[in-house]
C-alpha cells in the first residue's frame, strides 16, 4: 500500500521528487538489488536536507562475487564476518534458516547490504536474531520471529532476544517483511514449553519482533506484517536514558498488525510518523501505540479495532515519563494533540475507508515478484 508505482517507473503517491541534483526517473525504485540504483522510503521528499538523510541504496554496487545466496545455517556461519563488515553485499536468502536446538544465535550485519528472501522458496529467519549495526541497509521479503529469549530456563537461553534488531543503525529500509512468534511458548521443535512458577512466562517466552534503539534513525518500516506476539516493536534503549534515542526518527506506513498484545509500537525519545496502518486485536487487554519519554509522534488515518486503548502512554510502575502525539483522521482512536511535530518530507496518506482492504492485501511477504526485488 505504501510504495505504489506507475508502469513507467515514477513515484505515484504525492508528488515526484523534487530535489534539484536527483534525477527524475530511475530514482524512487521497487528494489536494491541492480546497479546503482538509490531506494528511498515509501515518501517522497521535497527537501533536499531531509532527503538526503533518508537515501539508502543498500549493496547496490556489489561485485559479482559479493552477490550471495544463504539457503542453510553452514551458509550463514561461512559468511558470518562479510555480513558484519561494511562491504557491499546482496543477499538472497532461501527457506527457512534455523538453529540446531532451542538456543538462539545473532547474525551482525554491517553496513552498505540488500538482504531479500526469495519469491519461490520464501526466505526465513527463525530463532535467529539478525542485529543491524551498521548504516545504509534495505531488507525486504524476509519472514523473522520465534527467537527464544526467555533466560531462567538455562536449556534454552541463547544469544539473541529480539527477531530483528536496529542497533545504531542508520539509512535503514525494512519492506514487505512478516514478523510474528507465538502467543503461547515453544520450543525450535514446536513442542510446548510451561513454567507454571512464573505468571509472565508466556509474554517473556519471546521478547520483541523489532527493536530500535541506541542512536538508531532515519529507518522506514513499510508494508509489513505483526502478528500472533506479546510485545512487538520496541524503539528507545529506555525510560530513564536517552543512549542517543532522541535523534530517532521513523516512518511506519502501511503496516498490518494483528493479534499483537502491546508495543505497536513502544516508542521512547525520538519522533515517528505512524499512517495508513491497520491494527486489529482479538484480546480484550491489547494496547497499541505507547508514546513514553518525551518522544513525539505524528499518528494519522490509521484504522484500530478491538484494542483496549489504540494510542496512549501505557507504564506499569509510578515513575515513567508521557510522550507527545497528534492523533489526526484515525478510526478507533480519538483525534488529539499535544505536539507541535509533522513529518519533515511530503507524501499522501490515503483516507481511512480505503486502508483495511489496502493493508490486508499489500502487506507482509509473498506480495513482490523476483522481478521487484531487482
Amino acid at each position: 500500500m505504501c510504495t505504489k508505482f506507475k508502469n513507467d517507473g515514477e513515484p505515484h503517491i504525492s508528488l515526484a521528487l523534487l530535489v534539484p541534483s536527483a534525477p527524475k526517473k530511475g530514482l524512487l525504485q521497487k528494489g536494491g538489488q541492480g546497479g546503482s540504483r538509490l531506494c528511498l522510503p515509501p515518501c517522497p521528499l521535497t527537501d533536499e536536507s531531509v532527503w538526503v538523510k533518508y537515501m539508502r541504496n543498500g549493496g547496490a554496487g556489489a561485485s559479482a562475487e559479493n552477490r550471495i545466496t544463504i539457503a542453510s545455517l553452514d551458509d550463514l556461519t561461512t559468511y558470518k564476518t562479510e555480513l558484519s563488515g561494511d562491504e557491499p553485499y546482496i543477499v538472497t536468502v532461501v527457506g527457512t534458516i534455523t538453529t540446531a536446538d532451542s538456543k538462539s544465535i545473532i547474525c551482525n550485519i554491517g553496513s552498505n547490504k540488500t538482504i531479500c528472501g526469495d519469491t519461490g522458496n520464501q526466505g526465513r529467519f527463525k530463532n535467529i536474531e539478525m542485529r543491524i549495526t551498521g548504516d545504509n541497509v534495505i531488507v525486504r521479503n524476509m519472514k523473522f520471529g520465534e527467537v527464544i529469549a526467555y533466560d531462567k530456563l538455562p536449556d534454552y537461553k541463547g544469544e539473541g532476544n529480539d527477531a530483528l534488531s536496529l542497533n545504531g543503525a542508520k539509512h535503514v529500509w525494512i519492506d514487505h517483511c512478516e514478523f510474528r512468534s507465538n502467543l503461547k511458548p515453544l520450543d525450535n521443535e514446536g513442542n510446548s514449553v510451561s513454567n507454571s512458577s512464573d505468571s509472565k512466562f508466556d509474554k517473556d517466552w519471546y521478547d520483541g519482533l523489532l527493536d530500535v534503539k541506541n542512536g538508531a534513525t532515519w529507518i522506514t518500516v513499510s508494508n509489513c506484517y505483526f502478528h500472533d506476539h506479546w510485545k512487538a516493536v520496541l524503539c528507545g534503549s529506555g525510560d530513564d536514558h536517552d543512549d542517543g534515542d532522541s535523534a530517532m526518527r521513523i516512518t511506519f506506513c502501511g503496516n498490518y498488525w494483528k493479534d499483537i498484545n502491546s508495543r505497536q509500537p513502544l516508542f521512547r525519545w525520538g519522533k515517528a510518523h505512524i499512517y495508513n496502518s491497520y491494527f486489529n486485536a482479538s484480546g480484550s487487554d491489547a494496547t497499541g501505540i505507547n508514546c513514553r519519554a518525551g518522544s513525539e509522534l505524528y499518528i494519522e488515518n490509521n484504522v484500530f479495532e478491538g484494542l483496549k486503548t489504540a494510542i496512549g502512554f501505557f507504564f506499569d510502575v509510578d515513575n515513567g515519563r508521557t510522550g507527545a502525539w497528534t492523533s489526526t483522521g484515525n478510526n478507533g482512536a480519538s483525534n488529539t494533540s499535544t505536539t507541535s511535530y509533522k513529518p519533515p518530507y511530503k507524501y499522501h496518506a490515503e483516507d481511512t475507508n480505503t486502508v483495511v482492504d489496502a493493508v490486508i492485501k499489500s502487506a507482509g511477504v509473498g506480495k513482490l515478484s523476483a522481478a521487484d526485488l531487482q
